[in-house]
This record gives C-alpha cells, structure tokens and sequence, in this order.
C-alpha cells in the first residue's frame, strides 16, 4: 500500500473510532437519562416528592434541554411548597417547550396567586392559541374571572371548559363556582358529573361528600364515604376520611375503627400515626396512638 492509502485508511479508521466513541457516550447518556426517569416517576407516583425532584435534576444535568424533567421538578417544588423554585423551572420548561399547555397553566396559576392577572391571562390566551378544545385554557381564564370578582363570566368560561378533554376537573372547577353562587342543587349536579369522569372515583366522590357536609347532609355524605371505603379497600386515605367523618359526627366507636383500620392498611406511613392524636379527642386519640406503637 503506498503513502496516500496508508494516509486514506488511517482518517477511515480514526473517523471510525470518533463515530463509535460518540455513539457509545450518547447511548450510556440515554441509558442514565432512562434509568433517572423511571425512578423520578416511580418516586412522584408514591408522593416522595424530594426524591423525585433529585432524579429530575440528575436528568437535567446530563441533558439541559429536557422540557419534561423542568416541568416534573417544578411540579414537585410546587407539591414542596417553593413557589420560586417551581416558577423558575415551570419557566424554563416552556422556553423549552411552548407549546407545554400543562406548564403554562401551571405557570398561570402562579401569576394569579401572586396577584398578576395580566400575565395569568397570556398563559391562558396563549394555551387556546395553541389549542382552543383544551380544557385548561377555559378554566384559568375563569380562575382569572373570579379573582376579578366576576363570577358569571368565571361559570362561562368553565362551561366552556367542559366541552374539552379535562372534563372532571372541569366539573370540579364549576362545582365550586355554583356553590359560591349559592346554587347548591347545581353545584351538586357539577360534582355528580365529576364523578362519572373521574377513573378512580375517589378524588371526586371525596369532594362530593364534603360538599354534603358543608350543606348539612350528612346521610348522602356518609353514604358517598362508604361507597369510596368499598370502591378501594386497601387505601388507608379513605379509611382516615371515613373516621374523620365519624368523628365530626360524635360516633367516637367507629371513628375509632377506622383510624385502626387505616394504620394497618398504611404501617409504614408513621404521618397517620402522628395525626390521629391531634384528629381525635385525647382520649380517643391517645388510645389509638397507644395502640398503634405497640402494633
């Protein structure tokens, strides 16, 4: 082989070197980013938002232009109560992405909460800008109608909002919006409709039973209580609202089951272990707390 194809084959070789070396670090980056993201989504579904919000950095850390992670960490600041922490990141995430509808409603809630309707309301404009079908479009601009004290306009837009994708939420919203309107019958109506949407049927059928007990019903609210108890036997939250429940209407016996119930059903959670005594009166509580530390 003479000079010029030694030089020839020698960039081939190199060139081909360079290309397996990148792809390898690109492949190992993907690999690390997978690895972070199954345990930040693991850590945000069991609510252990601190140790998600770390996996959501590491990911940032190794690729700076992830959108998704910006938002899931903002969304975990925002479950830790770091308002500027999430507002930074929810920022962020919608530079990256702006067409994130998620991210600008978040982001619009925010604006509305420190008193900037202005900038509330170009989340929400720029959200049916980007799709006028969307739910949360109409519901932040009738979040914004209400804090202008608005509230018809505020039931228009959340009428609206129940035509989209985001139909439960939507109900909600509305529910809440008639109740402050003193139209119970369709505040009640809203939150039935909640619950046809609502997957789980819990978060909605909770919200309806309060709703029982703010306006004195409190067979329909302990029926809507039990059917939540059935619905999910193994979830320690409903147990603890159905003990609540009783509590608030002097059955102390059965407040008492349910609270037991409720810690057996969640061991390790040691919070309901430390929230019972302050629930309960003292010597209901107490009798429970005993109870439980030596369970």
């Amino acid at each position: 082989m003479n000079r010029t194809g030694n030089r020839i084959y020698s960039a081939c070789a190199l060139m081909m070197i360079i290309f397996l070396l990148v792809g390898a670090a690109g492949c190992s980056t993907e690999a690390k980013i997978e690895r972070h993201w199954k345990k930040a989504e693991k850590y945000y579904s069991e609510e252990k938002f601190r140790e998600a919000a770390i996996e959501y950095k590491n990911i940032i850390k190794l690729k700076p232009t992830h959108a998704t992670a910006y938002y899931k960490l903002a969304m975990c600041q925002l479950n830790m109560r770091m308002f500027q922490e999430a507002f930074a990141n929810m920022s962020r995430a919608i530079e990256l992405d702006p067409k994130m509808i998620d991210a600008r409603h978040h982001l619009g809630t925010l604006y509305l909460l420190s008193g900037q309707t202005d900038k509330a309301r170009e989340q929400a404009m720029a959200i049916l800008k980007i799709d006028s079908t969307k739910s949360l479009g109409h519901m932040l601009l009738g979040s914004i109608y209400l804090k202008e004290n608005n509230l018809g306009k505020a039931i228009e837009e959340s009428l609206k909002a129940v035509q989209g994708d985001k139909k439960m939420e939507a109900y909600l919203q509305l529910s809440r919006l008639y109740e402050l309107n003193r139209d119970l019958n369709q505040a009640e109506v809203m939150l039935k409709q909640a619950v046809k949407f609502d997957d789980t049927k819990q978060k909605t059928r909770f919200a309806l039973a309060e709703f029982y007990v703010r306006t004195g019903k409190k067979e329909p609210a302990e029926q809507e209580y039990l059917q939540a108890v059935r619905n999910s036997p193994k979830d320690s939250v409903a147990a603890m609202k159905l003990g609540s429940f009783y509590v608030l209407t002097g059955r102390m016996n059965e407040a008492e089951k349910q609270f037991i119930r409720g810690v057996e059903l969640s061991p390790g959670n040691a919070s309901l272990r430390v929230k019972i005594p302050a629930i309960l009166p003292y010597w209901l509580g107490w009798r429970i707390f005993i109870w439980t530390k030596r369970s």
